[in-house]
């Protein structure tokens, strides 16, 4: 984002008015969009940014809230923290790139670095190893330690993280002579460590498609547990899941065959599919996000709202869990994993659609265009015309000088800081919104033309493909 884009962005967030934005408002839920712009504004209204704990009432809602919020509030520490409630009534493991986004959020929020946190429903009632946990079995990597090489090898092991040719995805470590190398979940790039006898010579990171070591040297960095939980490794690790297999299994009418194969797959793999919905039940200190969180602006879901999601997916996990323990399948309950409460205190709330708020803010989806770019430019013309300020809206910089040019090709007003016309900008947003309000209309390239820039697919490193090749 260059410099006018930046300027571009401020004004975009000075046409919002929070000023009724105060503890104990009811703020009507409206378009994720429209509401980020809201939230953004109301937390970087003083010249800093405020910590902001905010519930959406799906997951899927809190992905998207969380991409925007990031979008307008670039360099903040913005994370979603992705609930288990929707695999909490399977008997699969949840999808690798779920346990690695709560293991990053955690981290983040350990170190201090998530400013701003984006959850469903029911993560905040989740249960979680409490955080002095996670400090205290996290290891710090520290640039002139001494460090033994097989005994940081054994300590990689102890976290989580698994041997492999190459670290080529996050939770992977390697081992070349003097060199490891590893990927931590909380990290975008992986690491790699230098060392020269028992001292951690050197600490950077790497482009795991090149290999090459990117950027300055690190002075130090801390690695967490992989494991949701007192997991340990080997027998340790293997007594512990099987006590509570074994006290589950009272609860299934026919559960030797599931205790059979879960077992055998402890002893060949280490682990069992689906062990991770049984972490909650291992011996560490319990906590729950309210943990984690520093004090901050709490926006939470309107108690009666909040209460009918959480019953109606509690009564799905229920449901789902009588129908395998018939099958034979041994299960965790739902207040293994979940809590009674949200210990966390309210600042606003968000209400329903049709419920009663005592904020005005209202949000309309933006018509779309699908490339008439004749009756957009009638459009918006009419918006300012009227008093309003019109955006739009480009996921890239080319998208962005696209817009500009039409702005010039349609002869549309340009704005002024906040006042009314026409800007276009660099801003990657879910969607387009009207905010009657503000008098605000934001159009996306989507609304615009009928369509988003698709980033190109990852190849994959010479370096892979080689080892892949000879493996084959």
């Amino acid at each position: 984002m260059d410099s006018r884009d930046r300027a571009a962005l401020q004004d975009l967030l000075r046409c919002m008015d929070v000023s009724a934005l105060a503890e104990g408002a009811r703020l009507r839920w409206t378009q994720g969009s429209a509401l980020a712009l809201l939230l953004a504004r109301w937390v970087s209204a003083e010249g800093r940014i405020r910590p902001l704990w905010v519930d959406a009432p799906s997951e899927s809602e809190a992905q998207s809230l969380a991409a925007d919020l990031a979008a307008l509030m670039p360099g903040a520490g913005v994370a979603h923290f992705p609930g288990l409630a929707p695999y909490a009534g399977g008997e699969s493991s949840p999808p690798g790139s779920i346990l690695r986004d709560r293991m990053a959020t955690l981290a983040g929020l350990v170190e201090g670095r998530v400013q701003v946190l984006v959850t469903g429903p029911l993560a905040a009632r989740e249960k979680l190893p409490h955080p002095t946990w996670f400090q205290k079995r996290r290891l710090e990597l520290r640039k002139g330690a001494e460090l033994p090489r097989e005994i940081l090898l054994e300590a990689l092991v102890d976290l989580g993280y698994r041997r492999a040719e190459m670290a080529s995805q996050p939770g992977d470590f390697s081992a070349r002579g003097l060199v490891i190398d590893l990927w931590p979940d909380h990290l975008d790039l992986p690491l790699r460590l230098e060392t020269f006898g028992d001292e951690l010579e050197r600490l950077s990171y790497f482009d795991p498609e090149t290999q090459h070591r990117t950027g300055e040297d690190l002075e130090a960095v801390l690695l967490y547990p992989r494991f949701e939980g007192e997991r340990g490794q080997g027998d340790d690790a293997d007594d512990a899941l099987r006590a509570i297999l074994d006290a589950k299994a009272d609860l299934t009418p026919e559960p030797q065959d599931d205790l059979g194969y879960r077992r055998a797959r402890l002893l060949s793999h280490g682990h069992f599919p689906g062990e991770e919905l049984f972490y909650p039940m291992l011996p560490h200190p319990k906590g729950q996000l309210a943990h984690f969180v520093p004090p901050c602006l709490r926006i939470k879901l309107d108690e009666a709202w909040e209460a009918a999601l959480a019953d109606a997916e509690l009564t799905r996990i229920a449901e789902a869990i009588v129908t395998l323990r018939r099958g034979g399948v041994v299960c965790a309950d739902p207040e293994d994993r979940f809590a009674e409460k949200d210990p966390s205190r309210a600042t606003l709330h968000l209400t329903e659609w049709q419920s009663e708020a005592s904020i005005a803010f209202t949000a309309q989806k933006a018509q779309e265009f699908q490339g008439r770019l004749r009756e957009l430019a009638d459009e918006a013309r009419r918006r300012v015309n009227e008093g309003w300020r019109v955006r739009l809206l480009g996921s890239t910089g080319g998208m962005r000088d696209r817009l500009r040019e039409l702005m010039l090709e349609q002869d549309l007003p340009e704005a002024e800081g906040t006042g009314p016309g026409c800007a276009a900008l660099h801003l990657n947003l879910s969607a387009g919104v009207a905010i009657p309000e503000a008098k605000l209309l934001i159009l996306t390239e989507r609304e615009a033309f009928g369509r988003r820039a698709v980033p190109s697919a990852p190849s994959k490193s010479k370096s892979a493909a080689f080892l892949s090749d000879l493996r084959d």
